[in-house]
């Protein structure tokens, strides 16, 4: 909240992880969201992740808003056909839906490389 009562809106992932963070601090029991300060190995795998988030965005909204023509609707199994491998192929596939699959493999590598359901599974925070 504002010091004039207006409230924000906060939408970038590393500033509400850091407001989570001071607002319920480990100290009172909680798990850190963000490395510590002193962690220099956990911020350069913590800048990896954020770099391959902005990554996968930057596909997603390509897909969405510039799909490249028709291969998102219609014939071989559209959209849904295309991301369950039920569709026409690689032949028909988009140079946008590409990139965003691509992009899906390199999120799936980085989260099947630790042994839980986090990034940072080596970790006790998400």
């Amino acid at each position: 909240e504002q010091p004039d009562g207006r409230k924000r809106v906060i939408t970038e992932s590393q500033v509400i992880m850091e407001l989570l963070d001071r607002w319920h601090p480990t100290s009172e029991g909680y798990k850190a969201m963000l490395p510590s300060e002193e962690d220099t190995v956990g911020w350069s795998k913590f800048d990896t992740l954020a770099n391959l988030e902005r990554e996968l965005f930057s596909w997603w909204c390509t897909l969405v808003f510039r799909p490249e023509g028709p291969r998102l609707g219609g014939g071989s199994g559209g959209l849904m056909g295309m991301l369950t491998g039920k569709g026409g192929g690689e032949k028909e596939m988009s140079g946008s839906m590409k990139g965003f699959l691509d992009c899906l493999s390199k999120v799936e590598s980085a989260l099947t490389s630790t042994p839980g359901p986090w990034f940072f599974g080596e970790y006790d925070y998400p």
